[in-house]
């Protein structure tokens, strides 16, 4: 069932819920979910943590839905993680991606532009990650996620990134970070250079550099 998504009466068969208690979990953010068409699909992964989270006493009291969303993305925290990891040591050349390695990145960009405070090794790990990414792997992403448009969630990510560096204590008289930003910078241009190519190799030339999220941005 890993890197898989599945339908909502799916995911409320497995956990053995009803419909008004799915939603409820997805409202308060346990499964992270995408559309195909009119069909809403639920992370698979996610469905797996909340069944052996329901299924463990010691972790899980039932019926205290507070302490289940915690001790579910405090699960999704340590996969995020664990795909860092993977790519940490990743350097500027191009990065090839399978199927299933496209995907857990997708999913980890989108974890990582819903939060906030990253810790530095995070900044360094996608700097590698947008100063990486070629044509090829922005192709693996959409054929496993479906997003006609696989780099936007990249450089949502990127900008966000950009501006924290920026408001972070004490910016303007930090060299270290000051250079980060440098290096987070170019490789934003990197990413945004490689999403023009990608939708040019789509036959979508009308969507020109300056039309990609945060081209206007120059801090």
């Amino acid at each position: 069932m890993d890197d898989l998504w599945v339908t909502l009466s799916e995911a409320a068969r497995i956990l053995q819920v009803t419909a008004r208690q799915l939603r409820r979990y997805r409202s308060d953010g346990c499964l992270q979910e995408k559309r195909v068409g009119r069909t809403t699909l639920v992370l698979a992964r996610d469905v797996k943590d909340l069944r052996r989270l329901k299924s463990n006493p010691e972790r899980f009291v039932l019926g205290d839905l507070q302490t289940h969303v915690l001790l579910t993305r405090l699960v999704r925290l340590e996969r995020e993680v664990e795909m860092l990891k993977l790519v940490a040591d990743i350097d500027v050349a191009p990065i090839s991606l399978d199927l299933a390695s496209a995907e857990a990145l997708h999913v980890s960009c989108t974890a990582a532009a819903g939060q906030k405070n990253h810790q530095l090794q995070e900044f360094e790990t996608w700097i590698n990650i947008f100063a990486g990414l070629r044509v090829g792997s922005l192709t693996s992403i959409m054929k496993v996620t479906s997003e006609i448009h696989p780099w936007e969630m990249f450089l949502v990510l990127a900008d966000r990134l950009v501006e924290e560096l920026v408001n972070a204590n004490g910016f303007e008289n930090d060299l270290a970070l000051q250079m980060l930003h440098d290096r987070l910078l170019r490789a934003r241009g990197t990413l945004r250079e490689e999403s023009t190519l990608f939708e040019a190799s789509q036959g979508r030339m009308n969507l020109p550099l300056t039309a990609l999220p945060g081209a206007h941005t120059s801090k």
